[in-house]
């Protein structure tokens, strides 16, 4: 996930969390699911 957020767009990252600005968040739409096991 921290390399497809890119470096610059997240703040903080630990066992299970990861802290991302705006751009961060947009490159992650495709990992966001409320229902599908595994998703954010």
């Amino acid at each position: 996930l921290m390399q497809q957020v890119g470096k610059e767009n997240y703040f903080y990252c630990d066992t299970d969390s990861l802290f991302v600005n705006e751009e961060g968040l947009c490159r992650l739409q495709n990992k966001i699911d409320s229902v599908c096991l595994g998703s954010l």
